[in-house]
């Protein structure tokens, strides 16, 4: 091994040592381990499968993560009856425990995988051959007592130099500075100051107010208790929902227990007592009739607007309206007046004898040619002004 490699790993090895003090945080702890086992070795290496001894020191940094430095002593002989070699390995191991929730370090099996850096020294009669080593393998702790523990593990060792592949087997003991046990279950699992024994709620969360039972406080007995109650204050008796509030059938955003009014239609504003605001809304209809010229015959394309004004009047029955007639200026003014007329009664007569309306919410008012809307130059301008219209205006409160 190189004398950079070399201080690598004295200097892995120095500071793994120096935080293995006894003194140990909740979830860490400090092994010695010593095993024993069977290396078997690379057939390039022409040495017999052979037993090892090995000891370490371990330390548990937390649930998870833990190191390990190791000296391992092992005499293989040679395949071929060339003697014994003197094997001394030596280096440090990073371990990860897979079970690593909180309660891992007290388990009483607790799993792990290890890989890490070695250096071994075969030494014979002729020559000495020193060697960096990469290392993995897995193993398992199994926990006997309160510092004692047994181990079995095995490994995979590649020579850099040699390019050779070597494995071991060991089982062992390993003796815990801290107390390795499981832990003592709390009286008191959910720290709700009502101990075990009596806790009849035995998983409140934390920072519950409870009673004396170790239950969570309902205070306006709505059976929501109050940490999951948005509305802590419901009067006795009130329907609740899940979060604790009073139901709300018509969606107003009034609760029912205070609700006067409960089938408000879905939509409409209301007032603290959840009954519907009085809107006023006007409601409109405009009737417009157009003639030939010089008559006062509706033409039967025009009845179903006629129809409609009628529909409207029965839907407002305190709706009235009046008929206005009109001409174009093609013949005398008092000819015109009384032709408009006739039109406006036209559609009068229609509304009530065809549709039902009643004769008195309906007049029907003459204007001759006094109102143009258009040009009398052309027979579009002309049609336009030969009309009847009407308009009904309702106001409506809801």
């Amino acid at each position: 091994m190189s004398n950079f490699k070399t201080s690598l790993l004295m200097t892995a090895l120095a500071a793994v040592i120096s935080g293995t003090v006894p003194v140990f945080a909740d979830d860490s702890n400090t092994y010695i381990n010593g095993s024993f086992g069977l290396q078997d070795f690379d057939n390039d290496r022409q040495l017999k499968t052979e037993q090892l001894i090995s000891i370490g020191l371990e330390h548990r940094y937390n649930n998870g993560w833990g190191a390990e430095i190791f000296w391992m002593d092992a005499s293989p002989s040679g395949l071929s009856n060339t003697g014994d070699t003197d094997l001394t390995q030596y280096g440090i191991d990073g371990l990860y425990y897979f079970k690593s929730d909180e309660s891992n370090i007290h388990d009483a099996i607790q799993p792990y995988g290890a890989f890490g850096l070695g250096h071994a020294e075969f030494k014979n009669a002729v020559h000495t051959d020193k060697e960096t080593q990469l290392r993995a393998g897995l193993g398992l702790r199994m926990v006997l007592s309160d510092h004692w523990s047994a181990k079995a593990d095995a490994r995979l060792i590649y020579s850099e130099e040699a390019k050779a592949l070597d494995n071991t087997l060991t089982i062992g003991l390993s003796y815990a500075f801290n107390h390795q046990n499981k832990k003592v279950v709390p009286l008191d699992g959910d720290n709700d100051g009502v101990i075990d024994p009596i806790d009849t709620c035995l998983t409140t969360p934390a920072g519950t107010t409870v009673d004396n039972k170790g239950c969570a406080l309902d205070s306006d007995n709505d059976g929501v208790v109050d940490y999951k109650d948005s509305c802590p204050n419901s009067p006795a008796g009130s329907q609740v929902d899940a979060a604790g509030c009073g139901l709300d059938s018509d969606n107003d955003g009034v609760a029912d227990y205070k609700d006067n009014c409960l089938t408000t239609p879905v939509g409409r504003a209301v007032d603290g007592n959840g009954c519907k605001f009085v809107l006023t809304r006007s409601e409109e209809l405009s009737l417009k009739i157009n003639f030939a010229n010089d008559s006062a015959v509706i033409t039967e394309e025009y009845y179903a607007e006629i129809e409609q004004a009628a529909n409207f009047l029965k839907k407002y029955a305190d709706v009235n309206t009046v008929i206005e007639g009109h001409t174009d200026n093609l013949g005398a003014d008092d000819y015109n007046t009384n032709l408009s007329k006739r039109r406006a009664e036209a559609v009068m007569t229609a509304l009530i004898e065809r549709f039902g309306i009643d004769a008195d919410r309906v007049s029907a008012l003459g204007y001759g040619e006094a109102r143009q809307i258009a040009t009398n130059d052309t027979e579009a301008g002309r049609l336009a002004n030969r009309r009847v219209v009407a308009v009904m205006k309702a106001e409506i409160s809801e």
